[in-house]
């Protein structure tokens, strides 16, 4: 704009200059129009003068303001390669951190996938059969976790999720059959089998809550029983019951409250015992004992139970 303007000037000053000589030249004009022009060229030569320094001024904010945006384009572009490795190294630390998580993921599966090869040895003696049994079962530390990590809180209102939780199916099914080849190969009855059961439950060890567990009220479940091996009397009620759901049998647990024990009551039409049952709603709860050293058929009361009135959870329903 104000380069266009110097340029009208110039041109008028020029134009002007030509009148003046013209018209001296001629001998047409006065004094007094030789003053005017002589104003106007004076006029013109300050407006000039005014424009060039406006001009110059112009230049020098241009150049101030081209060297400040070159000095911020150069610094973007520093500051943009900065950025740029940056990103590289922090790109390089995420991969390689991914590449030690991978790692030890792998690591962890594997110890996770760490089978434990359990051998139960039991003996079942009944009126015709006095056998030593051996079943096998395999357990992963990642199924075991499985129910190590859940709530543990000794409450009968959850005997029937912990009885009937599924996660563990098909482990439980590996004793289930075994069960089911025993019975077969031996001609057992109803109540043989339901003994049996009772029998190898009894045969893992009694573990004292107190020691392996932070208190005794923690309760576990039937595949956490298995691979310890052994729990109390609750532990292992909760098995048993467990194992003869799967078999196909209705199950409660009978709980006393002094002295405090529990034992499973196994629901049957009819059963030659006569007074080891326990009524709940119309039905009969025939009592099996689930611990100790002493061997109980089913139907059989301890004597230190005998004529306590316990309190039975169905955990079939």
């Amino acid at each position: 704009m104000l380069v266009s303007e110097m340029l009208k000037l110039k041109i008028f000053f020029i134009l002007l200059s030509v009148t003046m000589i013209v018209t001296l030249l001629t001998g047409c004009t006065s004094a007094t129009k030789y003053n005017e022009l002589k104003k106007d060229y004076d006029n013109s030569q300050t407006n000039l003068n005014a424009a060039q320094a406006n001009l110059a001024s112009a230049q020098h904010e241009y150049d101030t303001l081209k060297t400040q945006t070159d000095a911020a384009q150069q610094q973007l572009a520093a500051d943009k390669t900065a950025l740029q490795q940056q990103l590289t190294q922090t790109s390089d630390q995420l991969n390689q951190a991914n590449t030690t998580i991978n790692g030890l993921q792998t690591q962890l599966n594997s110890v996770l996938s760490t089978q434990r090869r359990m051998l139960y040895t039991f003996n079942y003696t009944n009126g015709y059969i006095n056998k030593t049994f051996s079943w096998q079962l395999t357990i992963t530390l990642k199924d075991y976790l499985y129910f190590h990590d859940k709530s543990h809180i000794s409450d009968p209102t959850t005997y029937s999720p912990i009885v009937n939780d599924t996660y563990a199916d098909a482990i439980l099914d590996q004793v289930i059959q075994q069960i089911k080849d025993t019975t077969q190969q031996n001609n057992l009855t109803v109540s043989d089998t339901i003994n049996l059961v009772g029998r190898f439950v009894q045969s893992l060890t009694f573990t004292n809550k107190n020691i392996l567990t932070p208190s005794d009220d923690y309760v576990q479940y039937p595949l956490e029983t298995l691979y310890v091996p052994g729990g109390d009397c609750e532990d292992n009620s909760l098995l048993v019951s467990a194992l003869l759901q799967r078999l196909g049998y209705s199950t409660a647990l009978i709980v006393f409250s002094s002295p405090q024990h529990v034992g499973v009551g196994v629901n049957l039409l009819s059963y030659g015992a006569t007074n080891g049952a326990y009524e709940y709603q119309a039905k009969s709860y025939y009592y099996l004992e689930t611990t100790g050293v002493t061997s109980y058929n089913l139907g059989v009361i301890p004597g230190a139970l005998a004529g306590l009135q316990p309190t039975v959870y169905p955990v079939g329903e």
